[in-house]
């Protein structure tokens, strides 16, 4: 599944503060679930057990339509799901390093 950034849009999230506050406690306890976590051009992959595959992609789906300047990719490959985070925003570079824990 893959959401693709608008890069018309605003660098900015658009939940209220105590929902971001959760939301990115959500992103912690899976990115503490990865397998292996990689730099890639424009942002970050993660490997996850594929058993994992929904909550991956429900996480990934409620970011992307709060953050729209974020692609949000993810993709199955045997028994890893794959989740890449981009941005062509170098600014929102760091909303990325948050999300999996390197910020």
């Amino acid at each position: 599944m893959e959401h693709v950034a608008d890069p018309e849009g605003p660098i900015a999230c658009t939940l209220s503060p105590d929902a971001a506050t959760s939301q990115l406690g959500e992103w912690d306890r899976l990115a503490a679930r990865a397998t292996t976590c990689e730099p890639v051009t424009d942002g970050w992959s993660l490997t996850f057990p594929a058993a994992l595959a929904p909550v991956v992609e429900d996480l990934a789906s409620r970011e992307a339509a709060c953050c729209s300047f974020l692609t949000l990719r993810t993709t199955v490959e045997g028994d890893d799901v794959r989740l890449d985070i981009t941005t062509e925003a170098s600014d929102a570079r760091q909303v990325i390093d948050l999300l999996v824990g390197k910020g």
